[in-house]
């Protein structure tokens, strides 16, 4: 096995099992790789945030996707890379933070580690996201298998989150994950019960993935069409399946950040952890 990522932006830019490749490189829709959502998960209303009565502007996803990061520490197996606030960052979020991040090959697949620091002197909330694109094979009836399937899925619109909470689309812990499935947009999942699932992608690929430290999952893909192909994949596009600490901002929302109930908080001088596993496998059946 091998793994590779980059500091800029601290993706994950290649997961290889026995030559096979499980990382989508992207296209015109999804050019990235496997980015880090922090400290906003999608969008706030006119993307501006409100703290101690000033507003901020804060855009899509936060700004780690777009962080250079600095690196902590490399090894054969292992990488920490390491995310700290900027002058720029407090224009946007004005609070001190350090975001750690440790990439770890296992002999099944790999672990990411983020540990999640106030720096600063004030209460610090916050949301954290980790957006992996696999690689994912439609005309091989992909699937999602739950540990035990959520009872509500909640949608955004405009990547803002609805009031509206709709019933899983479907019963039992066996969903479809082709690409029909997405054609309403994603599906944020609850997880208070569940802490993996088993994702079928198809070509022989299956990854499951166990998570700590989040409370919701997402599963997503690109609008069907131009640009949603993985480069260099054949006949490959991507699902996105993302641990979310936090929520989307609600269309309707005014308040103060701190005020947010869906979001972590951290105390000055606290830390919080959150991790994720996957476990990669390959079969010759398909």
């Amino acid at each position: 096995m091998a793994i590779t990522s980059s500091a800029s932006s601290a993706n994950v830019l290649s997961r290889v099992d026995n030559s096979v490749e499980f990382i989508c490189f992207g296209g015109e829709t999804w050019p990235h790789h496997a980015p880090v959502l922090f400290p906003a998960i999608c969008r706030h209303p006119d993307d501006t945030i409100t703290v101690d009565g000033r507003p901020h502007r804060l855009g899509h996803h936060g700004f780690l996707r777009d962080f250079e990061f600095s690196v902590v520490s490399h090894a054969d197996d292992e990488v920490v890379l390491r995310a700290t606030d900027t002058a720029e960052t407090h224009s946007q979020y004005p609070f001190s933070f350090v975001v750690d991040i440790a990439y770890r090959a296992v002999p099944t697949g790999f672990q990411v580690d983020f540990i999640v620091t106030n720096s600063g002197s004030d209460p610090m909330p916050y949301g954290l996201g980790w957006h992996p694109a696999f690689r994912r094979t439609n005309d091989d009836r992909p699937s999602v298998t739950w540990e035990e399937a959520p009872e509500h899925v909640h949608r955004v619109r405009e990547n803002l989150l609805t009031e509206t909470i709709h019933p899983p689309p479907h019963h039992g812990s066996v969903w479809p994950a082709d690409a029909s499935q997405f054609s309403a947009g994603g599906l944020i999942c609850p997880v208070p019960v569940s802490s993996s699932v088993r994702c079928r992608l198809g070509g022989g690929r299956s990854v499951e993935m166990s998570w700590r430290g989040f409370d919701h999952l997402t599963l997503w893909s690109p609008p069907t069409g131009e640009g949603t192909s993985c480069r260099s994949a054949g006949d490959a596009d991507l699902l996105c399946v993302e641990p979310w600490r936090g929520l989307p901002a609600r269309a309707d929302w005014t308040g103060e950040e701190s005020d947010r109930v869906d979001l972590a908080k951290l105390n000055p001088g606290d830390s919080a952890a959150h991790t994720v596993r996957c476990t990669l496998s390959v079969s010759d059946t398909h």
